[in-house]
């Protein structure tokens, strides 16, 4: 099997085919960032798990909202899957997650690493 298949079958297990097409040409980033995000998966043993979790703990200012994200956050600069401005807050980062968390509510029932990496990485690609 290929890295290409594996890749697919990752991001097919997460997502319906259909809700992939924004993030079509992110498909190899994304699956690369879903294995090193998984791999860290110790930097992510908070409670939260889905996007409606962590949308709840960031309104209510609860700690392990800062950390979730800046998690995913920390592990896609480091693997320089995504290029960020290099003066931006943790507080901007947050503030971010949580505007997209309120314009997509349809989505809050999936995982939260996987909202949150897909939407720094169309956020900051690499360019």
């Amino acid at each position: 099997m290929t890295t290409n298949q594996v890749c697919w079958i990752l991001a097919t297990q997460i997502y319906p085919q259909k809700s992939l097409e924004p993030i079509e040409n992110y498909k190899m980033k994304y699956c690369i960032a879903l294995i090193f995000v998984f791999i860290s998966g110790t930097a992510f043993s908070t409670e939260i798990k889905t996007a409606n979790q962590l949308y709840q703990a960031c309104k209510t200012e609860q700690k392990g909202c800062d950390t979730h994200i800046r998690a995913v956050y920390d592990t896609l600069e480091y693997r320089e899957l995504m290029c960020p401005p290099d003066n931006i807050t943790n507080k901007e980062v947050k503030d971010i997650i949580v505007q997209e968390l309120q314009e997509n509510p349809q989505t809050r029932h999936k995982p939260s690493i996987d909202l949150v990496m897909v939407w720094l990485l169309k956020r900051w690609p690499c360019t």
